[in-house]
């Protein structure tokens, strides 16, 4: 892969992740304004997303453990720490 042809596809990857960042952004902020903030459940979880030119790869198809971690994040603000 050609390095301008790398940088173009890392800069689309971490645009789209920043538009997901500011959608979830605009979610928990509304959670917060409307007070259920403290009564929901909030989970999200995703797939591993792209190699992005790690180990060699530029696809969805990895076994290495990059290509294996997936995200998951819970917040149950009723619970504690």
């Amino acid at each position: 892969m050609r390095p301008a042809s790398a940088r173009e596809m890392r800069q689309h990857y971490w645009a789209a992740i920043s538009f997901m960042d500011s959608i979830v952004g605009r979610l928990l902020a509304e959670l917060d304004a409307t007070g259920y903030a403290n009564e929901t459940l909030v989970v999200f979880h995703s797939d591993h997303g792209w190699s992005l030119g790690e180990n060699g790869d530029w696809k969805k198809f990895s076994l290495t453990e990059l290509g294996t971690r997936v995200p998951l994040l819970i917040a149950a603000p009723w619970l504690p720490h």
